[in-house]
């Protein structure tokens, strides 16, 4: 009841929070309508997002970030890609889109390379429904995706822009590293990856529901990627898709302080 309350008390609220120093301090607006963890000053809700961006994003690398929510991965990646590298932010909610493009506008972000792209990710360039999650945007979710159980049911649901990752290639550079989070839907976003993966071979880390494990495995073992558990730094692969999976190129090789 508390939590519900608090939840609705926070809709449209947005403050400024700065990110740890190993990431610039860069300003980045977030709200607790996403989660409410944001009304937290530290970063424990997203040390797991920084991790990725401090093992992974290099000084250079292309990065497209699939459901950018707030954007912290978003920053987190440009800053170490540097300012001669594209980062792209992907994220259908117009919202939370907005907060992107605010912390990109910021006068201390200038001087990073941020694209905010306002759609959904999926199988087929169109029109879909976004169901809004009536607790935390972050739990948005596809109407055309299933249900998602910690969305605590929908408080509308709105129609946004499809597009698939192939026909991002038409329009940014390929990316070097890909991250995706979008809440049920990652069956439909590797279905239209198949130029970007066999093609392009960034690494990805994605989060994988268990309805979704079976499909997005099958897509990755078919492109030759191999598997590991994104959440440690063991070197020795899954057989399949975990919940942060770290998919990497058969060629490529992983190494604990990246690929």
């Amino acid at each position: 009841m508390i939590r519900s309350l608090v939840e609705r008390l926070c809709r449209g609220r947005v403050f400024r929070r700065r990110l740890p120093a190993e990431y610039g301090a860069r300003s980045i607006y977030v709200s607790p309508d996403s989660a409410l963890s944001y009304l937290k000053p530290r970063w424990a809700a997203s040390e797991s997002l920084l991790a990725v961006a401090s093992r992974f994003i290099v000084t250079g690398s292309n990065v497209w970030d699939v459901g950018g929510n707030v954007g912290v991965f978003t920053v987190a990646a440009a800053h170490k890609a540097g300012p001669k590298a594209s980062v792209v932010a992907i994220e259908p909610d117009p919202f939370l889109a907005s907060l992107i493009q605010r912390t990109a506008m910021h006068d201390g972000n200038r001087d990073l390379s941020i694209s905010v792209l306002c759609a959904a990710v999926s199988d087929r360039c169109g029109i879909a429904h976004l169901a809004v999650a009536t607790r935390g945007r972050s739990s948005n979710s596809l109407v055309e995706s299933g249900s998602y159980t910690q969305s605590g049911g929908t408080r509308y649901v709105q129609h946004v822009p499809t597009l698939t990752l192939d026909a991002m290639l038409n329009e940014f550079e390929a990316p070097s590293f890909v991250k995706i989070d979008v809440e049920g839907a990652e069956s439909l976003v590797m279905a239209g990856a198949e130029k970007l993966l066999a093609d392009h071979r960034p690494t990805i880390y994605i989060e994988v529901g268990k309805e979704q494990c079976t499909q997005v495995t099958s897509v990755f073992n078919r492109h030759q990627y191999r598997l590991y558990d994104g959440d440690t730094t063991d070197e020795r692969p899954v057989d399949a898709c975990v919940w942060n999976t770290l998919a990497v190129p058969a060629e490529s090789r992983l190494t604990n302080r990246g690929v």
